[in-house]
């Protein structure tokens, strides 16, 4: 399946539930699933959204900006490449755990985020997250959040309280034993000492985040200049979302 090129924006204006089946996208058992150089924004519910049994997806190169709730997910999911996307200002408007980040790994395994461009609203929101629950198993096997790579991602987060990493509600052994790794990643942020990271159910600044075994080559830069001439340097004219 191929899905390029398309606006998809301001869908479920009746506001049906964000956090079962409504927003802009939701994809199921699709195997080679191809998502690109689409523009996804101001839809209640999350923009970008695999959801059940779904292997080998590739997620590159869209606009995801404005929508309610996560921006990309990977949900009780298998192999996926989520690279090179422009996602910012998403979830903003839900405080609900992690779930309103603007790319999430739930309950999925292998699944490489790398080089995107990610900004977390002054207003609210997360960076990149990996969740882990008790969520049972299904085509794919046990539903465990193993073996994903997050890395030479730039997370600009404008909020005072954003996070980044890995965290879980229960099985929190299991998400200990899945070899998720943060490195090489790059943080604008207001301030290092503020706590913008989380692992083992833990809330951590930079130096805690680093002491947990993550970002051992990832970089913090204290400017939120730079963090908004990256974002309006990294999005289309065409599908331009608004900066913090």
């Amino acid at each position: 399946m191929l899905v390029e090129h398309n606006v998809i924006a301001r869908n479920n204006r009746l506001g049906f539930s964000g956090a079962w089946e409504a927003g802009a996208t939701k994809f199921v058992k699709t195997r080679n699933l191809i998502v690109r150089h689409n523009c996804v924004h101001h839809n209640i519910g999350p923009g970008l959204w695999l959801d059940i049994d779904n292997v080998d997806a590739l997620i590159e190169h869209n606009v995801v900006f404005e929508n309610d709730r996560a921006g990309i997910v990977n949900e009780i999911s298998g192999r996926a490449e989520i690279r090179d996307n422009v996602v910012a200002r998403n979830g903003y408007r839900k405080d609900n755990w992690l779930w309103n980040a603007q790319i999430l790994v739930a309950n999925s395994r292998e699944t490489t985020v790398e080089r995107n461009i990610v900004v977390v609203a002054r207003e609210g929101g997360h960076g990149i997250a990996v969740i882990q629950q008790k969520r049972g198993a299904g085509g794919i096997g046990a539903y465990n959040s193993q073996r994903n790579v997050v890395r030479q991602n730039v997370i600009a987060d404008f909020s005072s309280g954003g996070l980044s990493g890995a965290i879980a509600s229960d099985e929190l052994e299991e998400l200990n034993r899945g070899a998720n790794r943060f490195d090489e990643n790059r943080y604008i942020v207001a301030s290092s000492a503020n706590r913008h990271w989380a692992w083992n159910g833990y809330r951590l600044d930079w130096q805690g985040m680093r002491e947990a075994g993550q970002e051992a080559n990832g970089q913090v830069v204290e400017d939120l200049d730079e963090a908004r001439r990256t974002l309006a340097d990294a999005i289309d004219p065409v599908c331009r979302a608004p900066e913090s």
